[in-house]
């Protein structure tokens, strides 16, 4: 893993204790289902 992965990963951990729950609940409310906790998607 190099530098800027890590700051990736370190940033996303901070949004996900800030938003996941919340945005979640929003989702599965409207009818969503969420199969994949968390999905990962690498950006290039």
């Amino acid at each position: 893993m190099n530098a800027v992965d890590k700051c990736l990963n370190t940033s996303s951990m901070m949004a996900k204790d800030l938003f996941h729950q919340s945005v979640k609940t929003a989702l599965t409310k409207d009818g969503w289902m969420i199969t994949s906790d968390p999905l990962t998607i690498r950006i290039v």
